[in-house]
């Protein structure tokens, strides 16, 4: 196998190994510090993870640009939502118990829908304090498993992230991605 360090270097974000080839989503910072033993140091590639590489960079628009793309009320605090969705709840009725909830308190709500699962809202009516950002390419439009994230979308949750003052989310990656930026 692979062996990513010693005890002279740092290495953060363990990843993926493919084969002699690849190491992804690993940011070593020393030379050397990788060897995957049978293969020679040449072939070896070390990159990191285009996702969480996004957010060094930041926002890539003002929050008065964003607050305005998605209708929100600049005056007020933002919560991003991330619905856990309807695939790992089999009567999901925790998205709408939790979006009733946000829709009494007085900021602004940004929902951002599972790109690949739907969410079951029944009778729900959308509040006032609620915008919904449905991200995600369909290729067929009878399959809720059948979408992709586009770099936009990827790029929109960036954003969604850096601009909210508190991220709500069930078992997605979207609390990780808050963490790492600093976000409650």
């Amino acid at each position: 196998g692979v062996s990513v360090g010693d005890p002279n270097s740092t290495v953060t974000n363990y990843g993926t190994v493919s084969g002699c080839g690849t190491i992804n989503g690993t940011y070593v910072q020393e030379a050397g510090s990788v060897t995957n033993p049978g293969c020679s140091p040449s072939p070896m590639t070390i990159t990191g993870n285009a996702h969480h590489d996004r957010y060094l960079n930041g926002p890539s628009i003002a929050k008065e640009e964003f607050f305005r793309k998605y209708n929100l009320d600049q005056h007020l605090p933002l919560i991003l939502y991330a619905p856990v969705g309807d695939h790992l709840l089999r009567n999901n009725i925790v998205d709408q118990y939790v979006m009733e909830i946000l829709g009494d308190i007085e900021a602004n709500v940004l929902v951002r829908f599972p790109p690949d699962e739907g969410v079951r809202l029944v009778g729900f009516q959308k509040p006032d304090n609620m915008q919904y950002h449905r991200p995600g390419v369909a290729f067929r439009g009878d399959e809720m498993g059948d979408r992709e994230i586009s770099r936009e979308d990827d790029q929109s949750l960036v954003d969604q992230i850096y601009h909210s003052n508190l991220v709500i989310s069930g078992p997605t990656s979207i609390p990780m991605d808050a963490v790492l930026i600093g976000k409650p």
